[in-house]
């Protein structure tokens, strides 16, 4: 079990591998370094801005990810966050949090 989830539950490996990349390539900045916690927030936000910034901000502590997100801790920030949900609804949960990052590719939030 990862994260308190049913490895059965989450997709495929080769799916998740390439839906880590996909996203990991929309938020993280130009030249291939981390997505910075502002920038993966602001993404839940345009996701969902019913999500509190505190939940969120728990959640990067979770995966180490404060100081920013490499594409490892960017998979187990996924998988906690969605990882409990049935596979097509984890797929539609990161589509959606890509289809908002895609606003903000290009954009650095770094501090």
């Amino acid at each position: 079990m990862i994260t308190g989830c049913d490895l059965e539950s989450l997709p495929s490996a080769q799916v998740l591998d390439g839906v880590v990349k996909w996203l990991y390539t929309l938020l993280s900045d130009d030249k291939g370094g981390t997505i910075s916690a502002a920038k993966m927030i602001v993404a839940c936000k345009l996701f969902d801005d019913r999500i509190p910034v505190e939940g969120l901000d728990e959640t990067l502590k979770v995966v180490d990810g404060v100081g920013g997100l490499t594409e490892r801790k960017l998979y187990h920030w996924l998988v906690l966050m969605f990882g409990d949900c049935s596979v097509d609804e984890f797929l539609k949960g990161v589509d959606e949090i890509g289809e908002a990052a895609k606003t903000l590719h290009g954009l650095s939030f770094g501090v």
